[in-house]
């Protein structure tokens, strides 16, 4: 599944190594399938379909206004991507991706492009008329650098987010707030508020400490402390988040029942792969001219009991992703994991509760967690995570830049390892251990974290005692 590091720690764990029992694998499957029934969206298929095709019929306007106003960046393609229309996301329908196709920039005839084994594509541009028309908006729009003597940077999508502003300051039937810094979405507002009401019981610190990690506006802040905030827009209500998103211009946009944040994906379209302005900053000689390349419509699909798995595995590291420098597996790092699994994964055989053990297992693989001298070994293990579609390309693992991990890398592998712990103690049924809110989890981990609790922290290595983790087990989850 990946590559090992060359100081590698073998993992040694006691769930590892013993075999599921029945009565065990009856409890992980209780919570996998009450666990699914509670994140999957709570909407028809027809509800569904409306609010996708809303979504598209919107953006298809904004690139019309787009091919208007800049017709070197018309779009032609307009091609919906990501969880939501792909039937994994969960809790809301608050965020979505679509991939939108240049109409007027092709390879061969405009761009040439060399790929690499780490899926980075160098873009180099050599028709003169469109090297022209890009250098002609750029000082219309307050930018520069885009293109050089045969150079098309990734800093293009700088630029289109400055014309995306243009645009939506001029498209007809919306209501345009402007360009800000976007709050959360409504399934990270509903987390993050349950934590809010631990934090006035006095129970943790950790709710101020993401508070101060946002990088918003003190009001949006203040909503967030007084529990004010809230995601939601008017209908036809559209906000334009000054942050860019990876290779991505996000909008927020307020619809009739749902806000939805949008990831537009501007892409050169190369045969069956498409060529998204980002890199990924994991080298050290950082060019400019660096794009990743991406496969729309991939081969590797998930069937419906791996699929319910990958959403349960969002649920249940849900909460991480607000944890500041958490290096949390995005939902492409999971559904990376799970289709790995499903290789090899005889679900006829299997049931979802197995598969979310072994799944798990593979994640404390990764981290090289061990069990040794009454501690929880958690490493920033060097071990990749191939993509599916570029089994040579880097890896897929979230929050790595030149091969490490930010500083609180551990608390997704130890979180997932307290759930799995728990489940197979026999201390709880699967639906009892899914009414533990994991914030407390979370919230002890982190004000542990001090020289005098039990979470020590070192270079690339994190130990926690066991007999602490078995005190939260019995805490939080026997029955």
């Amino acid at each position: 599944m990946g590559g090992t590091s060359s100081k590698s720690h073998k993992s040694s764990l006691a769930i590892l190594e013993r075999k599921l029992t029945e009565s065990e694998e009856d409890t992980l499957t209780d919570f996998a399938i009450t666990g699914y029934e509670k994140c999957k969206l709570k909407l028809s298929d027809s509800e569904i379909k409306e609010h996708q095709e809303e979504i598209i019929s919107k953006v298809r306007r904004l690139c019309d206004k787009l091919g208007e106003l800049y017709p070197v960046f018309a779009v032609g393609d307009i091609l919906p991507n990501g969880s939501y229309f792909n039937g994994s996301k969960i809790i809301y329908p608050d965020e979505c991706d679509l991939l939108l196709v240049f109409k007027h920039i092709s390879v061969g005839n405009d761009v040439y492009i060399k790929s690499d084994l780490n899926n980075r594509v160098n873009v180099k541009i050599y028709n003169k008329s469109l090297k022209k028309q890009i250098k002609e908006i750029t000082p219309l729009l307050s930018l520069g650098g885009i293109v050089g003597k045969y150079k098309l940077t990734y800093h293009i999508k700088y630029l289109l987010q400055s014309a995306i502003h243009t645009c939506l300051s001029q498209l007809e039937g919306i209501h345009y707030v402007g360009k800000r810094r976007l709050g959360l979405t409504s399934s990270e507002w509903d987390c993050l508020n349950r934590l809010r009401l631990l934090h006035q019981e006095g129970s943790t610190s950790l709710y101020k400490d993401i508070i101060e990690s946002y990088k918003i506006p003190d009001k949006l802040k203040d909503r967030c402390r007084n529990g004010t905030y809230d995601p939601n827009l008017s209908p036809d209500t559209v906000e334009l988040d000054k942050l860019i998103h990876g290779p991505c211009v996000r909008i927020r946009l307020g619809g009739g029942k749902y806000t939805t944040d949008i990831d537009l994906g501007f892409c050169i379209e190369d045969g069956r792969h498409l060529i998204l302005p980002y890199n990924d900053g994991d080298t050290f000689m950082n060019d400019e001219t660096q794009w990743t390349q991406s496969v729309y419509n991939s081969k590797h699909k998930l069937d419906k009991q791996h699929n319910k798995l990958l959403m349960l595995l969002k649920l249940l590291i849900l909460e991480c992703h607000l944890v500041p420098d958490s290096s949390t597996y995005s939902s492409h790092a999971l559904k990376t994991l799970v289709l790995h699994h499903q290789a090899k994964c005889s679900s006829s055989e299997r049931s979802l509760g197995g598969c979310l053990c072994i799944v798990a297992h593979h994640v404390f693989e990764f981290y090289e967690m061990k069990e040794e001298d009454q501690y929880l070994w958690i490493y920033d293990s060097e071990k990749k995570l191939s993509d599916v579609d570029f089994p040579g390309a880097a890896d897929v693992q979230t929050g790595r830049a030149f091969g490490r991990r930010t500083e609180n890398y551990w608390i997704m592998p130890v979180v997932l390892y307290v759930v799995i712990r728990a489940l197979r103690s026999g201390c709880c049924t699967g639906e009892e251990a899914l009414n533990v809110d994991r914030w407390l989890i979370i919230s002890e981990l982190w004000k542990n974290k001090e020289k005098s609790g039990f979470v020590k922290e070192y270079s690339r290595k994190c130990k926690i005692q066991s007999q602490k983790i078995d005190e939260l087990i019995t805490r939080f989850y026997s029955k």
